[in-house]
């Protein structure tokens, strides 16, 4: 069941990328603009990657850590 959910978020945060990509090919401005020319502030630059962080791959990261648990608690050695 967690394979399934960390599956199913990457496929919906794929599917999110790649629409504010397309959103911002077509966008002349807002912040992701000015952060793609290199017009962005540094706090806007650190907020940017400390969102990404948070809503991407802290969850991929997380997920992938209790599969890799749960994985070790099923499949564990038993000791003599």
């Amino acid at each position: 069941m967690n394979a399934y959910a960390l599956v199913g978020f990457l496929l919906y945060a794929w599917a999110d990328v790649l629409l504010q990509v397309r959103i911002q090919e077509n966008a002349s401005t807002g912040y992701v603009d000015a952060f793609v020319r290199g017009r962005a502030k540094v706090v806007e630059s650190f907020n940017y990657f400390v969102r990404f962080a948070f809503d991407f791959l802290i969850p991929v990261g997380y997920g992938g850590y209790s599969l890799y648990r749960l994985y070790g608690v099923v499949y564990a050695v038993p000791t003599p």
